[in-house]
């Protein structure tokens, strides 16, 4: 999967990099593009990219609208983008996009920067449990899920759904981490299942929705 990142300021990005660096997960590889530098215009430099395993996040800077006007314009016009997200502040961007049928964004952010960041994580988190072979069973609507760590072993996701059946799934806790925006954690501790003697000493989370779901108890 590759996250390319279009903006005329990456030093505001550094933050948003060193995060999902640390994260380590190696199904996603992201690029930065420095826009000031880019010679081409937008839409010849990414048609050649393939449609498919590929998100395309635009920063729409304010100071630089009428360039996003004219390539918003012209990507709707080829329809050469596919999955993407805007980030913007600008009403001139929001009404070109409307007005215009940009239905090729999956998802538009307009709000401060701060704030733009923490929607753009949340809607990341959601396009990336799509994309991850780990985390994406938690797509089978589960019952709950349980966090949990062999006495002297790996970590494992248990994934219990509502007709009773349930899998297991390794991962660690940094692996899903990632998803900490859509997901509010409740550290924990007891025994989980006594026939394979699973444990985990305050490491076991609860994941509840932000919405009030409750996916483990």
């Amino acid at each position: 999967m590759n996250i390319h990142i279009f903006s005329h300021q990456l030093q505001r990005w550094q933050g948003f990099k060193q995060t999902y660096d640390h994260y380590e997960l190696p199904f996603i590889d992201f690029n930065f593009v420095d826009m000031t530098e880019l010679t081409l215009p937008l839409a010849e430099f990414i048609k050649d990219y393939p449609e498919k395993q590929q998100l395309f996040i635009f920063d729409c800077s304010t100071d630089y609208s009428d360039k996003w006007l004219a390539f918003i314009l012209e990507a709707e016009t080829n329809g050469k983008i596919h999955d993407s997200i805007f980030l913007h502040e600008s009403k001139d961007i929001f009404n070109a996009i409307a007005r215009h049928h940009f239905h090729s964004a999956d998802w538009i952010v307009s709000a401060n920067w701060i704030k733009a960041i923490e929607e753009l994580q949340k809607s990341l988190a959601k396009y990336l449990l799509k994309q991850d072979p780990i985390m994406s069973t938690i797509l089978n609507q589960p019952d709950h899920i349980r966090y949990f760590k062999k006495e002297k072993g790996s970590h494992y996701l248990e994934v219990h759904y509502k007709n009773k059946s349930f899998e297991r799934v390794r991962a660690s806790l940094k692996h899903f981490i990632y998803l900490q925006p859509l997901f509010d954690y409740y550290g924990r501790s007891y025994l989980v299942n006594k026939n394979h003697i699973l444990y985990q000493d305050l490491l076991l989370h609860s994941l509840i929705l932000k919405d009030g779901q409750k996916l483990s108890y």
